[in-house]
């Protein structure tokens, strides 16, 4: 046995080659950048269906606070990318599981830098085809893939200034949706009402308002770095899209080489935030948004756990908006008998069923933690609604000032 960085317990590569040989358990290594309270969630449901899982995070991430907490390694505040490597040496995993958009992104960055390297068979393994990763790191390249697909998606033009809003505003209509590219949570996107508003959104996206949202997300995910990044990524491709009314919406996936292994939709009944993400959700049964996944997850290749956003119209048509490719904050819901995503990954990695199967959830709606608490409890619980509550974790709902 090793200590890692930091003092956390980390399994070394004879006793890895030794569980190898013994037979052990299927490997995930978790990697999570950003202090999100989703990848510990994931992290006990991998367990619990099988996988022997270790993780590779800051200091004071939320996954090191779990009763029974996977191997961890220690994050690099400057180093992401060598602790990433490190972490793999020494877990040996079967398969990698990112847990946010930076996270990809280094993951990306690795097999570019070592190509034809068993750090980049890995991360194909992981992720996918890596001729279709500009795909999913960049919204715009995605909008115009699906859009040659004939799948349905909102009228979209590229931004070079804010000269040329004025024209593009005129082409899409107002409200007028800017969107920036390597961005996630919201963080990136701004909805312009009407022309006298260009100018504003122009900063929120572009200018000083976004340098200053970016020291607003770094300081909240306690990650200095995408400060940094977005600094050096300055002139990042930014489109302009045409505004949809309806309802938020996204499709949960789990793939393995291009198949969807299993999958849910659901409705977005509350939000952080107009832009943000969902807090408050009712799962639906809609065939065009399940059939926009299958059609994106056999194109791209597609492998582990990703998120598809869509908004859905009064009329029932659902408009794919953009691709998450990585574990969302809902990859963990057992949603019924026969949707667990933890559960079709274990069984498309082994080919045996299980260990254990979460009891499935009671209820069509589910106020997610800790989004939906943060922002209504002082409205206490929603009669009729899962709570996603972690309520055995004593330690994460202390460290959340979480009290019932």
């Amino acid at each position: 046995m090793m200590m890692a960085d930091g003092g956390e317990p980390v399994i070394s590569r004879e006793e890895n080659q030794d569980k190898s040989s013994a037979g052990r358990l299927p490997r995930v290594l978790l990697i999570a950048t950003l202090h999100t309270l989703s990848s510990a969630r994931l992290s006990q449901a991998l367990c619990a269906v099988g996988f022997e899982v270790e993780a590779v995070c800051a200091r004071l991430h939320p996954i090191r606070y779990l009763q029974a907490p996977p191997r961890l390694h220690r994050l690099g505040y400057f180093s992401e990318l060598r602790s990433i490597k490190r972490a793999i040496d020494l877990a040996e995993p079967d398969i990698l599981v990112p847990c946010d958009e930076p996270a990809v992104a280094l993951l990306h960055r690795l097999h570019a830098r070592e190509p034809d390297s068993a750090y980049s068979e890995l991360i194909e393994r992981s992720l996918g085809n890596p001729a279709m990763f500009e795909f999913t790191r960049r919204k715009s390249n995605l909008m115009a893939l699906a859009s040659s697909l004939g799948l349905a998606v909102p009228r979209s033009l590229p931004v070079s200034s804010l000269r040329v809003l004025p024209e593009l505003g005129k082409a899409l209509g107002y409200p007028l949706v800017l969107k920036r590219d390597s961005t996630w949570g919201g963080t990136g996107v701004t909805i312009v009402k009407d022309a006298s508003e260009l100018s504003n959104g122009w900063s929120r996206i572009a200018g000083l308002t976004s340098l200053l949202r970016a020291a607003k997300c770094a300081f909240q995910s306690r990650r200095i770095k995408i400060l940094i990044e977005r600094v050096a990524s300055r002139f990042s491709f930014i489109e302009a899209q045409s505004y949809v009314a309806g309802t938020p919406a996204n499709r949960t996936i789990v793939c393995w080489k291009g198949q969807v292994l299993a999958g849910f939709s659901a409705l977005a009944l509350d939000t952080w935030g107009v832009v943000g993400p969902a807090s408050l959700i009712k799962f639906i049964d809609h065939p065009q948004m399940a059939k926009t996944a299958e059609l994106l997850a056999g194109k791209l290749g597609l492998s582990g756990f990703h998120g598809l956003d869509f908004v859905v119209t009064p009329s029932g048509e659902a408009l794919l908006l953009e691709l998450n490719p990585r574990a969302t904050p809902t990859s963990h819901l057992a949603v019924s008998a026969d949707v667990h995503l933890p559960s079709a990954l274990y069984r498309a990695v082994t080919r045996s069923e299980p260990r254990a199967i979460r009891d499935a959830i009671a209820s069509e709606q589910v106020a997610l933690f800790p989004d939906y608490w943060q922002q209504h409890l002082a409205h206490g619980p929603l009669p009729g609604v899962y709570h996603d509550v972690p309520w055995d974790e004593s330690a994460i709902l202390d460290r959340l000032s979480f009290t019932v």
